[in-house]
């Protein structure tokens, strides 16, 4: 018998009150009961857990409230995790694009929260993966040992124009799912 396991979003009610609607829809309410009976009805015996686009980027451009916001999120997946010992696992939120920041969040998250992997948008406040300013993320990703996940989550594409963050989805389909 194989275990099933499950990646999933969690938008506890004062996450969606920060940030209430993705890509033109409202976010689903979330619940644990709702989350565990979808797990027992669906034989899925394990989760792993992140919290849904923009994570800890709510608001966007402030460092303070960001790193704040990805240290709140961490200590609350990690809480959902000891509470529900052995059906849960978490992917750490970390501070992009405050790359320092994000490394010492990634490092705590892991190594004293126990993250099995680390949670990124393709797209943060207007830089994508690729950009020269997250390579010493990446390179302390990699001295980390382990085997940490790097899950890629698609985002809300943006661009930066005269200092001010504008959408950047040039097709007819929802800006939430142009990055897949």
């Amino acid at each position: 018998m194989s275990l099933k396991i499950y990646a999933a979003h969690v938008a506890p009610a004062w996450y969606k009150a920060l940030y209430p609607e993705i890509g033109g829809y409202p976010v689903p309410d979330w619940t644990m009961d709702d989350h565990l009976s979808f797990m027992a009805g669906e034989g899925i015996e394990h989760s792993i857990i992140a919290f849904s686009v923009p994570g800890p980027n709510v608001f966007v451009g402030n460092k303070l409230l960001t790193i704040a916001l990805a240290r709140i999120m961490n200590e609350q997946a990690a809480a959902y995790c000891r509470a529900y010992e052995g059906k849960f696992s978490f992917y750490a939120q970390v501070p992009l694009p405050w790359t320092q920041d994000a490394i010492r969040e990634a490092e705590y998250a892991i190594n004293v929260l126990g993250a099995v992997g680390i949670w990124v948008q393709s797209n943060v406040e207007g830089k994508y993966l690729g950009d020269a300013d997250f390579k010493p993320f990446f390179n302390a990703v990699n001295t980390f040992g382990g085997r940490q996940i790097l899950y890629i989550h698609p985002s809300v594409p943006v661009l930066k124009v005269d200092n001010r963050l504008v959408e950047a989805n040039p097709t007819p389909y929802i800006t939430g799912t142009i990055e897949f």
